[in-house]
């Protein structure tokens, strides 16, 4: 059976902050994020270091689900496992 989607875990490399996320596949491997504090981030980095804002930021695909309700679930699981709604982390 093929995946439908995967979990994903990227970090804010100057700050070290994390942000878990799940995206469908869909053949796009540039993809990093999409929440509103990622992508206000990205926009300023982009305009500040045009060439090499992606270096700033590193995703790590953590898991993977095979329907749409799964890879929910798995989100939330890992949001809780790695605590990353603490401001601090």
């Amino acid at each position: 059976m093929k995946p439908y989607g995967f979990i994903y875990k990227l970090t804010y490399l100057p700050t070290k902050k994390i942000y878990i996320g799940r995206h469908k596949f869909n053949g796009n491997g540039k993809y990093l994020g999409s929440g509103s504090e990622v992508l206000n981030i990205q926009k300023r980095d982009k305009k500040k270091f045009p060439e090499h804002w992606r270096k700033l930021w590193k995703r790590k695909i953590i898991d993977l689900g095979y329907s749409f309700s799964e890879l929910k679930e798995k989100e939330y699981f890992w949001i809780k496992k790695l605590d990353a709604l603490n401001p601090d982390i």
